[in-house]
């Protein structure tokens, strides 16, 4: 019997290289015993997919928004344990997940190396968070830098390169108030009505690579947390070439800790950036799901 895999992609990442992978793709699924799926219609308006039992596999091409609204999505048709494991196949401008899974492709011999990847179907077991009921993978955050992203949210119509952030970042760093926020791990209080910035997650990178959860294990059952007070544009600067270095976390004020739970509040709403995305603002609840989602390594 042939074995069942699900391709979901986003057509527009890679500048639309997602079809043309695909093309490529299915026959040299066929070629080795794979029947796959293609699901290129956008993942929200899927109401249900095979029986999760009879899939061998999920492949997902796109950025991580796109990994993270798939994974929304399978999240509300089954529990996460049901869920087949997941092959990674980054196009888009980060695509973090992808390197911190180890994951590197050839253009040329991309349909090979997806078949052997399947073939071995070596699976590692990450956790995952949820915050005001959306899924993070990657890291949460709350500050200027989801300032960032919700301004480039608004005017965003298409693919981005990284210098698609210089506007909004050039507008941020004008303009942007640092407001005084409250975070709380575990029913703990570890930060009170100081203007800071909030990292919450699983994986070290972020961004172009910045360390800022330096000490962070997708494995480990926790979510660790960095709490940075800053009142100005130039102590974040100060703070980001620290973070540049991995010295950020010994710096005066700076709070890295883990916990289960996140709670961030503040007297004015702020934005909160989830794996590169802007969704909604503070309040925020951050909980570390009970079960481990699998994705699949080399």
């Amino acid at each position: 019997m042939r074995k069942r895999v699900l391709i979901f992609a986003n057509p527009l990442s890679g500048r639309g290289q997602a079809c043309s992978i695909i093309d490529r793709l299915i026959p040299t699924l066929q070629q080795a015993g794979y029947d796959p799926h293609p699901f290129v219609e956008h993942i929200r308006t899927l109401d249900v997919i095979p029986d999760p039992s009879s899939v061998h596999a999920i492949v997902i091409l796109g950025g991580d928004g796109t990994l993270r609204i798939t994974v929304q999505k399978l999240t509300d048709l089954m529990p996460v344990s049901q869920i087949p494991p997941i092959l990674v196949i980054g196009l888009g401008t980060a695509n973090l997940m992808q390197k911190h899974l180890g994951l590197r492709y050839s253009a040329q011999k991309l349909p090979e190396q997806v078949v052997h990847l399947l073939d071995q179907k070596r699976v590692a077991r990450l956790d995952v968070a949820r915050v005001n009921e959306q899924i993070s993978l990657l890291m949460i955050s709350c500050g200027l830098d989801s300032e960032v992203v919700r301004r480039l949210s608004e005017v965003r119509r298409g693919p981005i390169t990284r210098w698609s952030y210089l506007p909004p970042i050039l507008r941020s760093l004008k303009t942007y108030r640092f407001v005084p926020l409250s975070v709380r791990v575990d029913g703990q209080l570890v930060h009170d009505r100081q203007p800071a910035q909030v990292f919450v997650g699983n994986v070290a990178e972020y961004g172009t690579g910045f360390p800022v959860l330096n000490q962070a294990s997708s494995t480990d059952r926790q979510l660790d947390v960095c709490v940075m007070p800053c009142q100005s544009v130039d102590e974040l600067i100060r703070l980001t070439m620290l973070t540049t270095i991995g010295r950020h976390s010994d710096a005066p004020g700076v709070i890295y800790t883990r916990g289960q739970q996140v709670e961030i509040a503040s007297r004015e709403p702020i934005p909160i950036q989830v794996d590169g995305d802007s969704l909604g603002s503070t309040p925020a609840r951050i909980d570390l799901l009970e079960e481990p989602l699998g994705l699949i390594v080399t």
